[in-house]
């Protein structure tokens, strides 16, 4: 096998991986759509907390 065969198998396996890393990356955004992320739910829920904390005791505001 000569250097050019080389290189094309190297560039093919190079252009599989960054269409699987595109097709996973893809999947997962189409499965989360929609939807808030743990990290959105959590701050949501803090902000929601602090509201909550702040109507039952005013004096709790910076």
């Amino acid at each position: 096998m000569n250097a050019v065969a080389v290189a094309l198998y190297g560039l093919a396996a190079l252009c599989a991986i960054a269409l699987l890393a595109l097709w996973v990356s893809s999947v997962r955004s189409r499965r989360n759509a929609g939807f808030a992320s743990k990290a959105q739910l959590r701050r949501q829920l803090s902000a929601k907390a602090v509201l909550r904390a702040t109507e039952i005791r005013p004096s709790l505001l910076p």
